[in-house]
């Protein structure tokens, strides 16, 4: 069985900075990448798949949240 502790940790210390974090971002952090790539060995299945994996399995169990920031919206001549 493999055990992903260690990668939901990572995943969610990352996560927790004040803008939060997009995957492609996830997989560019080295110790993360480390760590998706070693389970990727032992699974067989791609590393990005990995970390896809987990945030859906992360956000299922309501740890995390998917968030898209929303265009602001100002009068005609307005400036923002």
């Amino acid at each position: 069985m493999i055990h992903y502790a260690k990668l939901d940790a990572l995943i969610l210390e990352r996560i927790a900075r004040p803008n939060g974090a997009t995957l492609t971002e996830l997989q560019a952090s080295e110790t993360i990448c480390t760590e998706a790539e070693r389970i990727a060995d032992a699974t067989g299945r791609p590393d990005w798949r990995i970390i896809d994996g987990r945030l859906q399995d992360m956000r299922k169990q309501g740890l995390i949240r998917f968030w898209r920031p929303v265009l602001k919206l100002t009068e005609r001549g307005r400036a923002a």
